[in-house]
């Protein structure tokens, strides 16, 4: 097995929570505008990166153990992996398996499906899961970061209908109960999509808060913030909420703000068209019909909490700048401050931080769907380095055991990362990058009046008035920014 090594300046996804984490010859060299990838041999060799010796023996060993381990495991089709290691915080991306199969039968209606077969390589996309929660809690969090909310404020004030236990009327829902999964909203597992019913532009056919407005209506009968219930819909409530601070739909302020600065060219929330993605399957165990397949992929309504699909050079480009506290690998831009980035790992509520799950030493996240497994796995304590990975199959809980503990131990033999910086950095994203112009008014009304109504949204933001349209004068309370 031949690993990528990201080296040099690389700019800066169950959906049900399995919860648990296990704590040279250079051959060829390509060079892309903002990436360099090493495609290195086993020979027990090692070469000098910015004056550090690079471990490309245990790359090499990794690769190799990885690719066995595809072998030997029936349910994983392919797979590809990262590991973030050393003082220069390089990324190694080592991948495994088929993307494609030849031949697998639907999961819908068991038909034949005939496919050209690829492998897997470092541009192949895959959909990672509930390992898109970490893409929602960090935006969530540079809200946090800009004065948006406390953790213990009620999030009614900022959504256009109410969100309440039934059972409970007179406790409201906080922003740390949903960050802890601690709100009692229940899933509902209704309105899937396959194939070309998705939209090939945008993550669902409906609108995000009509989504979240009719996914919030089930409870568990138990008191907010009392006990974890791991909550999909909790988590879209969250992308809501980022879409309501900032004026901006979830889908592009993640694009503006973490995906384009960070470098991350490769990650959306819908899947990709131009041919990089993987094909979601399940082993059957059938001599027959050993593999089903999601063919074309799917999408559903709670889309922010699983429907991320990315590389994992992109998930360790944004892992790199979660380590690093919230700042970009070089320069003073960041997501969040210092402050944000410590706090993000410090508990909350339960084992939870602010979305991320903790365990000794660590944080990350883990994810499985429909043809989907995935891992994210963040050791804070030294060594320091962090490890992904996803497979385009459904994984036993041992397996995903066995992956990220023998990525984890080949990474901590290529070097901690430093600890991040604790001086103040530039946010790319504040308040004050889009505002409601205080001075109109709409019926005697500011803006706010409009936004603090699903109904209210629907009829006066497509109107205009004063000489150009609502939405200009009100872009937070209209989604217009």
């Amino acid at each position: 097995m031949k690993p990528f090594r990201a080296i040099g300046p690389v700019p800066l996804g169950a959906r049900y929570f399995l919860g648990f984490y296990p704590s040279l010859l250079l051959k060829q060299l390509t060079i892309f505008s903002y990436l360099i990838i090493v495609c290195a041999v086993r020979d027990g060799l090692e070469i000098i990166e910015n004056g550090t010796l690079a471990p490309l023996g245990v790359l090499s060993d990794v690769g190799d153990w990885l690719e066995n381990t595809a072998e030997k495991s029936k349910k994983i089709v392919g797979i590809s992996a990262f590991l973030l290691s050393g003082a220069s915080m390089d990324v190694d991306v080592i991948v495994a398996g088929q993307s494609v199969l030849a031949k697998a039968y639907s999961i819908r209606g068991n038909k034949l499906v005939k496919k050209k077969a690829s492998d897997v390589n470092p541009n192949t996309s895959f959909m990672v899961a509930s390992v898109s929660k970490t893409i929602v809690w960090t935006a969530l969090s540079m809200v946090f970061d800009a004065g948006g909310f406390a953790l213990d404020d009620p999030i009614n004030g900022k959504l256009p209908f109410k969100v309440q236990n039934p059972k409970f009327k007179n406790i409201p829902i906080t922003y740390k109960m949903l960050y802890a999964h601690t709100s009692g909203i229940k899933d509902i597992w209704s309105g899937y999509k396959y194939g070309s019913e998705c939209p090939i532009d945008r993550p669902y056919p409906t609108p995000l808060a009509q989504v979240v407005l009719k996914g919030t209506k089930k409870w568990y009968k138990i008191r907010p913030g009392k006990r974890e219930n791991y909550s999909n819909y909790g988590s879209a409530l969250a992308a809501l909420l980022v879409e309501r601070h900032t004026g901006m739909e979830f889908s592009r302020f993640v694009k503006k703000y973490i995906f384009d600065p960070l470098g991350m060219t490769s990650s959306q929330f819908f899947r990709p068209s131009d041919g990089t993605a993987s094909e979601q399957y399940r082993y059957t165990r059938n001599k027959k019909k050993p593999y089903k397949v999601a063919d074309g992929g799917y999408c559903f309504p709670d889309w922010p909490s699983g429907q991320l699909w990315t590389t994992t050079a992109d998930l360790g480009r944004f892992t790199t700048v979660v380590i690093n506290g919230g700042r970009l690998k070089s320069g003073n831009k960041c997501v969040y401050g210092p402050e944000t980035g410590k706090k993000v790992f410090e508990k909350t509520s339960g084992e939870s931080g602010m979305g991320w799950f903790l365990y000794s030493g660590g944080a990350g996240h883990d994810g499985g769907e429909t043809g989907v497994s995935s891992d994210l796995f963040l050791q804070l304590q030294n060594p320091r380095v962090a490890v992904g990975w996803v497979a385009n199959g459904e994984l036993t809980d041992n397996e995903f055991n066995v992956l990220t503990k023998g990525l984890l131990d080949a990474a901590k033999k290529m070097g901690t990362v430093p600890f991040p910086p604790t001086e103040n950095c530039m946010r790319m994203w504040n308040s004050s990058a889009c505002a409601d112009d205080k001075g109109f008014m709409i019926k005697g009304k500011q803006c706010q009046w409009i936004g603090q109504s699903l109904f209210r949204i629907n009829k006066f933001c497509k109107k205009n008035s004063q000489g150009k349209s609502i939405k200009e004068w009100c872009p937070v309370s209209c989604t217009n920014c």
